[in-house]
């Protein structure tokens, strides 16, 4: 993720370009399970590649110097893409496949809300940790239909002022 923003006392605004840069194609624990119980085909779902997002903040001042923290809340509008990630069994050895299907993408739009504490290392620095409430238009699999969901996220964030 890269953010970029602006403050004025106790009230920013920032923009923030998320690109996936992992590859979402290992096998976890579920996958393993559902492959057991031949359930692969319900484990299909939209993975995100790409987010934009405009964001408000309410939060402590910048502090002149030493070690401050505090309370903040964040506002705010997001869009994202996502590709289906399918998971399948090879029918000749077994295996589980794990595969993207760029011809299977979808545009997710929403607000999100949250709450978070701060903490300043001084006027240059800050970590700041938040929970998230990322309302969306979309859909969870190829299957179900379009609806607003919540996708709750637990973000961690070194920001550094320039």
């Amino acid at each position: 993720r890269l953010t970029a923003g602006m403050r004025s006392g106790p009230v920013g605004v920032e923009v923030t370009l998320f690109a996936a840069a992992g590859s979402y194609l290992r096998e976890s624990s579920l996958d393993r399970q559902l492959g057991k119980l031949d359930r692969l085909d319900s484990y299909s779902a939209f993975l995100d590649t790409f987010t934009l997002s405009l964001m408000g903040e309410l939060a402590m001042p910048i502090p002149t110097s030493g070690l401050q923290g505090g309370p903040l809340g964040l506002a705010g509008f997001e869009v994202r893409r996502s590709v289906l990630r399918r998971v399948t069994q090879d029918p000749g050895t077994g295996d589980l496949r794990f595969e993207l299907d760029p011809n299977s993408t979808q545009v997710d739009i929403g607000p999100v809300v949250g709450i978070g504490i701060d903490l300043w290392a001084g006027p240059q620095g800050r970590l700041r940790v938040a929970g998230l409430d990322r309302i969306r238009y979309r859909r969870r699999s190829p299957a179900s239909q379009r609806r607003w969901t919540h996708d709750y996220a637990l973000t961690v964030d070194l920001l550094v002022i320039l």
